[in-house]
């Protein structure tokens, strides 16, 4: 909840902009329809979501009012929202002498009147206090000047701790991974907080380095500096030359020509390459100032000297390799400065003189190798992070790498995974062959026994060295996260709702065999559960996430989520009792939620373009979901999403939706069991179905079950008018209609929408 939502008359309106202008100006974010909406929007969708939203609901009450249907219906739905949803607070100020219903007579806070605007303002600012957003929570929890020791959720924050790093997330050499410290090229696959970067900088030559001052002996019998030595690059888009372009869909401008392709290719690939060689050497610094490599200043000056021959032609005898950088960084400069010269100011510069190219970096190694002892029989491997960010021109370069680079050297690459495209073509173009290289999919199915146990080894691992690692007693992912055994729900309510799902009375069901019985009870219980919890008015009691397998299953497989949901439990258990080693249900349960809420509202920011309408259509489909888990008769927990017409999707005027479906599961709001869609069937003329999961990270805040029973179908069409501002709250009651089975009668539609009401719609 995030902001002040402010209902008002039409003939209220100029003392609603002050009132509005007053609070923003002390700092309060404020919603009203004077400042968002325009002829045509969506008033129904845009008070719904403002309510929603709200902390506090602060109603204008007039002697308009009475009269004003829109302000009704918002003062009917912020009320019913405060009591029966535990919702934002409502608060009345009034204008004028109107008469307030009795409901609300305990929620007045002042007058607006001239004579006691001042004061009633002074009240409102002291007493409304908005409560901490998920994020800020998170942010707390999580925060650096923490004592929280699973603070840490993101690569670069083990930079400073590379044995915790080496420890923690150097996966075994076993299964998936049975390829990863060898030759054989390979393409890291997943979404948003899979662990790509963690696992690539595992290999990183000072992350190996550290592994040989481990206590564990199996992390000290894999590779060290003398079997492997890796070389991490970002692929961040701008770091590397893009020449000032602007790209859509990873395609360079109508306007750039096949000449200046050829152009940017060429400058891109020696470039790149350049940075390899330069993080390289920056590599080796770093484990000689760690004393990984030792080399004495006559070794370091030869070294230095052969390289900035072997690079820039120059015959100059260098001190050390900080020098030998400084000529690196000259020749980045003599290239940027042509790409803007030519591409961007269309000038005829003169092109600077470098080969940097595959075959002088294979010079490189080789120098290498002959100069710094430990690495000479040394695999070495590049570790290209972030490799969607690139264009396609560029993208033939690094694959060209991936190719040709053995024996020589060996490269890794991460990149998101959901792309729309077969998994041959984005995986590498020209890399049709599988000898080429091999896919290593990072998303664990927490469906499949096999799968799940690796991801919880994995977890526990991670749990246990980062403990160990702040001094603190090691516990494992069962012992820090234990189950609570009670029973959630009682038995007869357990019962009542599971004979609602069979469609059969008590006598039926206790005709049955204890067998039978006892089945029938297994497979609904949990859908019971959240039918109890949610399908009643008011009641609004949050599902239970309690021991470490279901804070594994919720994460949805993904590393961060389940280090931002410990993360977050550990901080509660710490605010309410430091001396406790285990963390208690109602904090695990709690921090479930929290980050939940969390990953929901940074969609907005962690999604460039398309964030704000993922957001939304997430929620819209959790509405449908919903309410098929809680009014379905037979296939309550349906998250999985069953798209029965894929092939139109190929279609312009699904190209929204599309795009949205890939942004989705490359951000990790969709799954499917590989982490991508094969959203392209077979045959055009027979579409096969193609599921697409809604991670089980949300599943707490849509209130909807992350077990992901049975599919809900969808056409194309419906999906595109959940985006459409002008179809998108019919559509979605259509689909609720459709996918609860029944149709509503005209009594239960005005029930739901009026919700419980304090003013008698007459005039409607």
């Amino acid at each position: 909840m995030k902001h002040i939502f402010i209902s008002h008359t039409g003939h209220d309106s100029d003392i609603a902009d002050r009132l509005y202008n007053d609070l923003k100006d002390v700092g309060h974010d404020i919603r009203i329809d004077l400042k968002e909406l325009t002829l045509g929007d969506d008033t129904i969708d845009f008070m719904n979501e403002a309510i929603a939203d709200a902390h506090t609901v602060l109603i204008i009450f007039s002697e308009h009012t009475e009269s004003a249907v829109w302000q009704r219906k918002e003062i009917n739905a912020a009320v019913w929202n405060e009591t029966a949803q535990d919702g934002g607070k409502v608060i009345v100020v009034k204008v004028g002498n109107a008469t307030l219903p009795p409901l609300l007579g305990p929620k007045t806070y002042g007058s607006l009147d001239p004579s006691q605007y001042k004061s009633t303002l002074q009240r409102l600012c002291s007493e409304i206090v908005s409560a901490p957003s998920a994020t800020s929570v998170v942010g707390e929890a999580l925060s650096e000047n923490s004592t929280n020791p699973f603070w840490r959720v993101r690569a670069e924050y083990f930079e400073e701790m590379p044995v915790l790093m080496a420890q923690a997330f150097s996966p075994p050499v076993s299964g998936t991974f049975s390829n990863w410290e060898e030759m054989l090229p390979c393409f890291l696959e997943g979404s948003r907080g899979t662990g790509k970067t963690m696992l690539l900088l595992s290999l990183r030559a000072r992350i190996l380095a550290a592994r040989t001052m481990t206590p564990d002996l199996q992390l000290r019998s894999k590779k060290g500096l003398a079997e492997l030595f890796g070389i991490f690059i970002r692929l961040g888009r701008g770091a590397i030359c893009n020449a000032g372009f602007n790209t859509t869909d990873g395609h360079l401008k109508d306007e750039v020509d096949k000449t200046d392709i050829i152009q940017l290719s060429d400058l891109f690939s020696q470039e790149f390459y350049l940075c390899i060689i330069e993080s390289l050497i920056s590599e080796i610094i770093a484990c000689m100032n760690e004393g990984h490599i030792s080399l004495d200043s006559n070794s370091q000056s030869d070294l230095a000297t052969s390289l900035v021959k072997c690079v820039c032609g120059s015959s100059e005898r260098l001190i050390d390799c900080d020098e030998l950088l400084d000529h690196f960084a000259k020749m980045h400069e003599a290239l940027s400065d042509f790409i803007r010269r030519k591409f961007i100011y269309r000038e005829s510069p003169r092109v600077p003189f470098t080969h940097v190219d595959i075959k002088l970096f294979k010079r490189v190694v080789s120098l290498v190798r002959r100069h710094v002892t430990i690495l000479k029989k040394s695999q070495f491997t590049i570790l290209l992070d972030e490799y969607e960010n690139l264009l396609d021109y560029q993208k033939l370069v690094v694959n060209s790498l991936v190719k040709f680079g053995p024996p020589d050297f060996s490269v890794k690459v991460a990149r998101k995974a959901g792309t729309i495209e077969t998994s041959a073509t984005n995986a590498g173009q020209e890399l049709q062959e599988k000898h080429d290289y091999t896919r290593i999919p990072l998303i664990y199915s927490v469906e499949d026994d096999e799968d799940f146990g690796r991801y919880l080894k994995l977890l526990d691992n991670m749990v246990r060295r980062t403990l160990s690692s702040h001094k603190m007693k090691e516990l494992g992912l069962s012992e820090l996260l234990p189950a609570d055994d009670s029973q959630e729900l009682s038995y007869e309510n357990q019962l009542e709702e599971i004979l609602t799902l069979h469609r059969i009375g008590i006598d039926e069901f206790n005709g049955l065999t204890p067998q039978k019985q006892k089945a029938q009870i297994s497979y609904y219980r949990e859908a019971a559960i959240y039918r109890y919890l949610y399908g009643t008015p008011g009641r609004r009691t949050k599902k239970r996430f309690s021991g470490h397998r279901d804070l594994a299953f919720v994460s949805s497989g993904v590393i961060r989520y389940f280090q931002e949901i410990v993360g977050m439990a550990y901080h509660l258990k710490q605010n309410s009792d430091p001396n406790v080693d285990p963390i208690a249900s109602k904090h695990q349960t709690e921090a479930v939620y929290i980050v939940s809420d969390h990953n929901l509202s940074m969609l907005s920011k962690n999604v460039e373009e398309l964030g704000e309408s993922l957001k939304y259509f997430l929620l819209d489909l959790g509405d449908c979901l919903r309410q098929k888990l809680l009014k379905h008769t037979s296939e309550p927990e349906a998250g999985r999403i069953a798209i029965r017409d894929p092939e139109l999707l190929s279609n312009d005027q699904f190209t929204l939706l599309k795009r949205l479906i890939h942004t989705g599961v490359k951000e990790g709001v969709f799954q499917t069991v590989e982490g991508r869609p094969g959203i392209r069937p077979k045959h055009v003329e027979d579409p096969q179905p193609v599921e697409i999961n809604i991670a089980r990270i949300y599943a707490p805040t849509l209130q909807i079950s992350p077990r992901l029973r049975w599919t809900t179908p969808f056409l194309c069409s419906e999906l595109a008018g959940l985006l459409s501002s002008n179809d998108r709250r019919k559509t979605k009651l259509e689909i609720i209609e459709r996918v609860i089975g029944k149709k509503k009668n005209k009594k239960e539609k005005k029930s739901n929408e009026q919700q419980g009401t304090l003013f008698k719609d007459e005039d409607e």
